[in-house]
């Protein structure tokens, strides 16, 4: 199965915690051998907790040079607020639809 990050060239993903996307994304990484970094909100701060992990996130893909991330949006907030936060730091995204469209972050977030 290593021939995905031959494939696709990924080495390494950063994601949340979550179940839904974040799940999958890890098991991917494992059925792949992928390097997954997981980072995880302390919910004691209350709704500040997922903001201040996607920085933290968005940071780390950014200081190992990171060439983008990958958003699947499912309505709530947080994906907008990760996305916004890619784009401000300059790491180019792609936000991909329940039907597997795709547009750029920063079309994205106009909706």
């Amino acid at each position: 199965m290593k021939h995905i990050r031959v494939t696709f060239g990924i080495e390494k993903l950063f994601l949340g915690c979550a179940d839904g996307v974040d799940k999958a994304a890890r098991n991917f990484a494992k059925f792949y051998e992928i390097e997954a970094v997981v980072k995880y909100a302390d919910w004691s701060l209350g709704y500040k907790a997922g903001p201040l992990r996607n920085r933290e996130m968005v940071k780390a893909a950014v200081a190992e040079n990171a060439d983008g991330a990958v958003a699947f949006p499912d309505g709530g907030p947080g994906t907008r607020n990760c996305v916004g936060q890619c784009l401000e730091f300059g790491l180019p995204v792609a936000v991909f639809d329940m039907y597997g469209r795709m547009l750029p972050g920063q079309d994205w977030l106009k909706l």
